[in-house]
């Protein structure tokens, strides 16, 4: 009962699945990028005969989207897979081409119908919560999905028991038309277009799930001082239980997430790193981890990981799949 946050083993790359339950049994899946191909065994024994409700898709970079295109064209093959929804902005290929974000669309459209593909910048998500709750099983929890202007009209009284709540808390359309002419401005080769990571970062989805007074913060590779004041504004979050943090623990990306400690009293943090680390400092960044670490907090990975520097602060991150929170 509640929310457990599993981690899968694929190195430097997302995979997670977010698994929710209440006391009677009911549930509600959520898959937040899949960063590796041929891993639908290894969720299909995750769900142990539950459906996929949910895929979130926070941006196209290799290491967050692989495995999602695999499990879209494997959409007919398995039956956990027949009546989810997916979280994904889509590019515009006018602008920028990732061949591999061109055929995740095209997949997305050949298999779900449009009333299920979800983006994260509407001003509302009423639609797509009346598609939803209509497709909903007896066995599977109410969602509600939210913009952040919708969740910070709300109480913390007003989020219903037993009700699972999403809410998009980036990017914004103005952020992703900024995004987008920024990309556009760029001369040189799409080779340099794809080396520039802060831009991409700024397209990352980053969403705040509820249940219960339960709270999980997944950052995808976004900018946490960004989504920090967005939260600080919303009535009834004064904890965080869990926050994934953002690409890999960069240094750039998390700047900032004492506060997260410091307002939301969040102890409990989840990192993807490389399998073999060997002192470089940047993902994940050192001080990020020593700041969270003074702090009192926990970091978990998934990673089978290797430090060859016994005074590497990487040693204290602990290896666990599943967070229960």
């Amino acid at each position: 009962m509640g929310i457990v946050v599993k981690s899968f083993d694929i190195g430097q790359g997302d995979f997670f699945l977010i698994k929710v339950s209440n006391a009677t049994g009911k549930y509600f899946n959520l898959v937040v990028d899949c960063g590796k191909a041929n891993v639908l065994e290894d969720l299909k024994n995750a769900l142990n005969g539950q459906q996929l409700n949910g895929i979130v898709v926070t941006h196209v970079d290799n290491d967050h989207i692989v495995g999602v295109i695999d499990l879209l064209e494997n959409y007919n093959t398995y039956d956990f897979l027949n009546n989810v929804f997916i979280i994904y902005n889509k590019y515009d290929e006018t602008l920028i081409t990732y061949d591999k974000g061109n055929k995740l669309y095209e997949e997305i459209r050949r298999r779900l119908s449009q009333k299920k593909l979800i983006k994260s910048y509407a001003r509302n998500y009423n639609r797509e919560n009346k598609v939803i709750e209509r497709r909903r099983q007896k066995e599977e929890l109410p969602v509600h999905i939210l913009s952040k202007v919708q969740r910070g009209l709300m109480s913390a009284d007003m989020l219903e028991n037993d009700h699972v709540y999403i809410t998009m808390l980036s990017p914004d359309i103005d952020t992703l038309k900024k995004l987008m002419r920024n990309w556009k401005n760029v001369t040189e080769s799409s080779a340099k277009v794809k080396e520039d990571s802060n831009l991409k970062n700024q397209s990352s989805i980053s969403f705040l799930l509820e249940f219960n007074k339960k709270k999980v913060l997944m950052m995808g590779d976004g900018i946490v001082k960004e989504v920090y004041e967005i939260l600080k504004e919303f009535k009834g979050v004064e904890h965080i239980d869990y926050i994934k943090l953002s690409h890999h623990g960069a240094k750039n990306n998390n700047e900032g997430i004492e506060k997260f400690v410091d307002t939301f009293s969040c102890k409990q943090y989840g990192v993807t790193i490389k399998k073999g680390q060997t002192g470089e400092n940047k993902h994940p960044d050192r001080d990020i981890i020593k700041g969270l670490f003074e702090r009192g907090c926990k970091i978990y990975t998934s990673t089978d990981y290797e430090c060859t520097e016994p005074t590497d602060l990487v040693h204290r991150i602990e290896k666990k799949s599943e967070i229960g929170v």
